[in-house]
């Protein structure tokens, strides 16, 4: 996914869209329709002998999460969906159990309907300028990705939840050893790969396969073609083609839908092999209860729709000598974002947001004014 360097000087200046020479391990966020729910189809009692597996974070503490004062009316909505962050970590040593230092390279808000068991997902462009939601210097802005990094998934959830008028309780963080096992083990993914994205996936394949010591094929042609571990890593990694980083996350999304349609037909050896191979490689705040409850309807979740925010955005905006996304309208980005997430409410904006949309619209004008 991402060929940035995994260092804190990456995100200051326009070094870090050079490539890095090392192989970048995928950048991609299973849904927990995917990480939790689906590889639980095994059945709840079995599986709560196996959630010791998981990576559970007993310092991260709900009641300390930073969730901003909204109207009652769209907290009203909101308490009909339980919506989890899920973070991809640029994590190149595997020691996906670090709170710090690293960058969450994916990130996406998997907003689960209660009643319907629905899930949509939304990808958060991790170059997206927003408050970092840093209790010792509230004006501090920076890319996304960077709150993971300074102040580790609790830092990241409050970025969210101050930045989008979120109610995010809990988060899952994957480390990007994952995606090779979870789709061989489901025997492929089916993609139509694009005529231009052949070349790109053909040079990620020969890095994956490096690391992993797996080989395989190259893609010789476009076309609906099943995609086994290491060539669905290099599907997602492709960032050059018309969309750039924008359609590298749709690459995400659309993996992260085939392996959860697959995953609910598959059988239970397959289950537990995905339980047993990629559990260790998650870190949760969930607990068993919580994994257990999920569980119980876990043949119910389906994923409904996905998309990208900000919706509206200035792609090739500059903040000093960091290139980043910028937002023109925060507040009109998350009136779409919670019509789109929790149909029917009427969003009014909390203090906190239209706070940070009014100081983000005069960087946005600056920008604007030095082109």
């Amino acid at each position: 996914m991402s060929d940035l360097q995994s260092n804190p000087k990456d995100c200051e200046d326009n070094s870090d869209r050079k490539q890095n020479k090392k192989f970048r391990k995928y950048r991609i966020a299973l849904t927990v329709a995917v990480c939790i729910t689906l590889v639980l189809l095994g059945g709840a009692l079995y599986v709560n002998s196996k959630l010791d597996k998981l990576q559970k974070d007993k310092d991260f503490k709900s009641t300390d999460v930073q969730i901003n004062q909204v109207p009652a009316e769209v907290q009203e909505f909101m308490d009909g969906y339980t919506n989890i962050a899920i973070f991809g970590l640029d994590d190149e040593d595997g020691k996906g159990n670090k709170e710090k230092g690293i960058h969450s390279d994916s990130i996406i808000v998997a907003s689960i309907d209660n009643q319907t068991k629905q899930v949509k997902l939304v990808s958060v462009y991790r170059d997206t300028y927003l408050n970092q939601a840093d209790t010792k210097d509230s004006s501090k802005y920076h890319k996304a990705n960077n709150a993971y990094f300074r102040g580790g998934a609790k830092q990241a959830v409050d970025m969210l939840n101050l930045n989008l008028d979120l109610d995010i309780e809990d988060y899952v963080a994957i480390q990007y050893d994952a995606i090779v096992a979870v789709v061989d083990a489901l025997g492929g993914v089916e993609i139509n790969v694009e005529e231009d994205e052949i070349f790109h996936m053909n040079n990620y394949i020969i890095d994956v396969s490096d690391v992993t010591g797996k080989r395989t094929q190259e893609i010789l042609e476009p076309g609906p073609q099943t995609l086994d571990g290491v060539q669905a890593s290099a599907y997602v990694r492709v960032r050059y083609t018309t969309g750039d980083d924008f359609k590298r996350t749709e690459r995400q999304r659309l993996l992260i839908s085939k392996i959860a349609e697959k995953a609910q037909s598959a059988n239970l050896p397959t289950i537990l092999s995905i339980i047993n191979n990629v559990f260790p490689m998650i870190r949760t705040s969930l607990d068993k209860d919580e994994i257990i409850s999920m569980a119980k309807d876990a043949g119910a979740y389906s994923i409904a729709d996905t998309t990208g925010f900000p919706f509206d955005k200035n792609p090739d905006a500059h903040v000093g000598r960091m290139s980043c996304i910028l937002v023109d309208d925060l507040v009109q980005n998350d009136k779409q974002l919670h019509e789109y997430l929790f149909e029917g409410e009427s969003y009014t904006p909390s203090a906190e947001v239209l706070k940070i949309s009014a100081e983000l619209k005069d960087v946005y004008n600056k920008d604007v004014a030095k082109k």
